[in-house]
């Protein structure tokens, strides 16, 4: 008996000698990174696919946590099977260019998924590919932060009215910050960033969800007495954007908004 009780004497006085530490210091604070790096996150997704809302609200995550250093390009696929398939009567946002994409990076065991500046992940999904799952997005994000860049590129766009709208003139400068002697190749992407423009001035729209999409901007001119409604959500949206008819009539709305509900922040009657 005397055994057992000073066993559980030591478990008492060991335990009391815990020191409590409240939850707000439990954990050493991580100060934000200062880069001067740019990186790119391309994800691999599909409007069908279930688990990938998860995904973005990593990516809108990491987003606004380097909004100075992070682009996201969302990639739809032919070869993302059922995933990437549009819903009866919605935009298909897949392109071909995509397939050579998971060729020339892939494979991958699953979606959704991405590559964080086309490079091999610390932890790679399968061996010979830069494809990684999204719960590692946020450490290769990092990672590639840390890493000096070699040189800055500075990209200016030149107003230029002979041209039309669907070709966009540009300015590129590059500065090396150190000796680069191997090729360097600039790739361009043309994204659809979400925003509008109301008689070219852009609009201050803190609802909507940041898309990247492949498309090129399009232009409308709302007749007066006339509505042209868009989704929030302008990567999954089929608003009036893609309706055969995209501009409402006043006489044509019915309802009358009176309570706004979301966000909560700004619940009110109208």
């Amino acid at each position: 008996m005397r055994k057992y009780l000073i066993v559980l004497f030591c478990a008492v006085v060991a335990l009391s000698a815990c020191e409590v530490i409240p939850d707000g210091e439990r954990f050493d604070p991580v100060g934000k990174i200062e880069s001067r790096r740019v990186v790119l996150l391309e994800e691999f997704t599909g409007v069908q696919c279930t688990n990938c809302p998860a995904a973005a609200k990593v990516a809108q995550s990491l987003l606004s946590e380097y909004p100075d250093n992070l682009v996201v390009v969302g990639l739809h696929g032919r070869n993302t099977g059922d995933f990437g398939k549009p819903f009866e009567n919605e935009q298909d946002f897949r392109i071909s260019d995509v397939e050579a994409y998971y060729d020339e990076f892939g494979p991958t065991d699953g979606y959704p998924c991405g590559m964080v500046n086309r490079a091999t992940p610390e932890k790679p999904n399968m061996e010979g590919s830069k494809v990684t799952n999204s719960d590692l997005w946020a450490a290769e994000v990092v990672r590639a932060l840390l890493v000096q860049p070699s040189a800055g590129l500075y990209i200016e766009r030149m107003p230029d009215e002979s041209l039309p709208d669907s070709v966009v003139k540009v300015a590129v400068t590059v500065e090396s910050f150190e000796q680069v002697e191997h090729q360097v190749s600039l790739v361009v992407e043309l994204l659809e960033d979400g925003s509008v423009r109301l008689n070219g001035k852009l609009l201050d729209e803190p609802y909507v969800v940041n898309p990247v999409t492949f498309q090129l901007a399009q232009t409308f001119t709302v007749p007066d007495g006339h509505f042209f409604f868009l989704g929030d959500n302008r990567m999954d949206s089929h608003d009036a954007r893609y309706w055969n008819e995209p501009f409402i009539s006043e006489e044509a709305i019915l309802g009358t908004p009176f309570l706004t509900i979301s966000p909560l922040k700004d619940l009110r009657r109208l």
